[in-house]
């Protein structure tokens, strides 16, 4: 599990055609196959994919919203977007989205 602090972007946008940050995820140890019937390959690592962005059902995430987090699951990527260096090379990524709005709870900081 990875966890990213960004800035919302949804009132910016329309202003100065802001887009979702790049996410850049680190891995080691990825196992893969060629689908021809090879034998599973391992790179240890590190290797890098870099998320330019986000497409859910479709349709590409327009912004960051404030007050809410987003969980990303099954992010689709092929050997082809690996690279060694961050930003190398950047893709849009299809995953699944769950955005959940955040909840205020008040504080007494006379506890």
């Amino acid at each position: 599990m990875w966890a990213y602090n960004v800035w919302p972007t949804e009132h910016i946008a329309s202003v100065t055609n802001a887009t979702i940050p790049h996410l850049v995820i680190r891995l080691s140890n990825v196992k893969w196959n060629d689908g021809e019937g090879g034998a599973d390959q391992t790179i240890v690592g590190p290797v890098f994919i870099t998320v330019k962005g986000i497409i859910s059902n479709g349709s590409a995430l327009p912004s960051i919203k404030k007050g809410h987090a987003y969980t990303f699951t099954n992010i689709a990527f092929s050997y082809d977007n690996l690279t060694t260096v961050p930003e190398e090379t950047t893709i849009d990524a299809e995953v699944e989205i769950n955005e959940i709005a955040w909840k205020e709870v008040e504080v007494d900081p006379d506890m």
